[in-house]
């Protein structure tokens, strides 16, 4: 309950969670989002001489999320 009323969800998340679909600012706030924290996460990677299988596996659910949130989530204006 407590996070429903946050306005990170109500700003967020709640059209997602009524309507099943996000207006495209959300979508390319959460776009920028998941890239920049991605990116992150694949640098520490290379810098900690990750193995590649992991790097893969990031760079696979990175394109999942584009995916997703791109073609399937419905943009409501």
């Amino acid at each position: 309950m407590w996070f429903l009323s946050t306005r990170f969800y109500r700003k967020n998340l709640e059209s997602f969670a009524q309507k099943r679909g996000m207006t495209l600012k959300t979508k390319l706030v959460l776009f920028a989002a998941i890239t920049f924290f991605m990116g992150l996460s694949f640098t520490m990677m290379i810098l900690l001489s990750a193995p590649i299988f992991a790097r893969i596996a990031l760079a696979v659910v990175w394109l999942c999320h584009v995916l997703y949130f791109g073609f399937k989530v419905e943009t409501l204006r």
